[in-house]
């Protein structure tokens, strides 16, 4: 799958589906609502569902109804870092991957859940957030210059890192284990 810098997310019953915002790309990503599998398939002829427009993905986390997917929904420029562009996030969304009316929950989990995502929310709009396309900027000065000769795209380099970084503390990543996640 090609990497996409701005991208469509469509919410379907059955599965959130990102697809670009190019329609000459075919590959798509989907995602289960029952089971949460990720998986690349190709993008359909007739898009339904309700559409957001974003530009990369922050996480997946769990709560109580569910797990839930934070996507960057606005981001800019901000500078460049051995010669790769560094947006910063603006803003974000979070989207429910539970199937409709898939778990009863009690009061006190729906208020835990209304909490935790209002502090989530507060969190990522409080804080400065940077990623970028081209340039694993989690890593040490050391680690990039050490990067720079190897020729893999970022998403395998990545996947490498975090399993190198297993071992370590993770503190420089948010949220490590997603990598794991995506698809091959």
């Amino acid at each position: 799958m090609p990497l996409l810098r701005a991208m469509k997310l469509y919410e379907q019953d059955d599965a959130i589906l990102i697809v670009s915002s190019d329609p000459s790309i075919k590959a798509a990503l989907r995602i289960a609502r029952d089971t949460g599998a990720i998986s690349e398939c190709e993008r359909p002829n007739a898009l339904r569902g309700s559409s957001l427009v974003i530009f990369g993905i922050g996480g997946i986390i769990g709560l109580n109804s569910g797990n839930h997917l934070v996507v960057i929904a606005s981001s800019s420029k901000v500078g460049r870092l051995h010669g790769k562009d560094v947006y910063l996030v603006r803003s974000t969304k979070i989207v429910s991957l539970a199937p409709k009316g898939a778990r009863s929950l009690s009061a006190a989990q729906l208020a835990d859940d209304q909490q935790y995502k209002a502090l989530l929310t507060d969190l990522l709009s409080r804080n400065p957030f940077y990623f970028s396309y081209d340039l694993d900027i989690t890593n040490t000065a050391q680690r990039i210059a050490d990067a720079a000769h190897n020729d893999d795209p970022l998403h395998q380099r990545v996947r490498t890192l975090c399993a190198e970084r297993a071992r370590a503390s993770g503190a420089h990543t948010w949220p490590a284990h997603l990598p794991a996640c995506l698809p091959r």
